[in-house]
């Protein structure tokens, strides 16, 4: 599903992403989640499809709360596909 490049900037940008601060306006916001959700529907394939995660499951919390915070602070940035967005059967 995934090249070996894309698994490697997809790796890099959750590291940044970890330690990135805040956005300051609804530009950066924006494009941060959009980061977010491609990173974390990148670390759920390999969780879950590959059962290989490449990223502690803190580190996957961490940028999960980082998309719910900017969607909290921007609600007009949640799409139906975030993962933010799923419904649980628990």
């Amino acid at each position: 599903m995934y090249t070996k490049e894309e698994q490697r900037r997809l790796f890099d940008l959750s590291k940044r992403l970890l330690q990135a601060p805040d956005p300051t306006n609804a530009l950066d916001a924006a494009a941060m989640a959009a980061e977010l959700r491609e990173a974390i529907v990148y670390h759920e394939w390999r969780y879950y499809a590959q059962n290989d995660p490449v990223v502690s499951d803190y580190e996957y919390d961490m940028l999960y709360k980082k998309l719910q915070g900017i969607e909290a602070k921007h609600p007009e940035l949640v799409t139906p596909e975030s993962p933010t967005q799923r419904v649980s059967s628990d």
